[in-house]
């Protein structure tokens, strides 16, 4: 009876590998479109979108908030959908159509 071994961790390596592959790959050009995207006014939203890569296999592409007021907590949500005062200007959104197709 024959029988097969395989190596764990090669196997993670290779993962590791890749997944390091996609976030270069695909998560690089996301945020530079989404702050090519995005409209400036101060250049704060622009300055603070960053892409992240949390853990294998989970990315994420915001605008952060670290250290403005609560008020301001909310700017890139408005900007991005809008609200019944202003009208959307969709940055991310964009941004992650067109990085979808790169992963």
């Amino acid at each position: 009876m024959a029988s097969v071994r395989m190596n764990q961790q090669g196997i993670d390596s290779l993962l590791d590998h890749v997944d390091s592959r996609i976030y270069s790959k695909a998560m690089g050009p996301m945020e530079r479109d989404a702050k090519r995207y995005a409209p400036v006014d101060t250049g704060w939203l622009r300055w603070n979108i960053r892409a992240k890569h949390k853990r294998r296999w989970s990315y994420e592409l915001r605008a952060t908030t670290v250290g403005r007021t609560v008020g301001s907590d909310q700017y890139a949500v408005y900007v991005e959908l809008g609200t019944r005062f202003t009208r959307a200007q969709p940055y991310l959104r964009p941004a992650a159509m067109q990085g979808r197709s790169l992963a």
